[in-house]
């Protein structure tokens, strides 16, 4: 008898652990694939076309900060940012078309921000200077 009870506490100490596991693998079977910085190049690209009349040429720098997606809180919903360095060439108007002119272009900051729960416009791009200490308050964490 006393053996059988032992076996019955032994078996109820490991049920949360496994509660814990099945739980954790049926969220992460379930949870949405967010994109990396190999996805994005496409993305980019597409949303830019969206949003500009001119295009940029390449993308010279991905990640800037070196630190990886960074993901923040913005009225409970999770956003996910996404920062480039992209060459932007001249553009001069030559027999009323406009050309690119690769001298004298600039490198230009591109902020790709990632919002899932927005099914209509997921993607959008804001340009200029990234300071993170504006962002401290809605950082979650930083994904690699």
């Amino acid at each position: 008898m006393n053996n059988f009870i032992s076996n019955i506490k032994q078996k109820l100490i490991k049920l949360p652990f496994y509660l814990f596991f099945v739980v954790q693998i049926s969220f992460g079977l379930n949870a949405e694939k967010i994109p990396d910085y190999k996805d994005m190049d496409s993305i980019l690209q597409t949303t830019w076309d969206n949003t500009y009349p001119v295009s940029y040429t390449k993308i010279t720098k991905k990640d800037t900060l070196g630190k990886g997606i960074m993901v923040l809180r913005e009225k409970n919903q999770l956003i996910y940012l996404y920062t480039f360095l992209v060459y932007f060439p001249v553009y001069v108007f030559e027999e009323e078309k406009l050309v690119a002119r690769e001298e004298g272009g600039r490198d230009i900051l591109v902020k790709l921000y990632y919002r899932p729960g927005d099914k209509e416009v997921p993607y959008k791009i804001d340009l200029g200077e990234f300071a993170e200490k504006y962002n401290l308050k809605s950082v979650v964490r930083w994904i690699k």
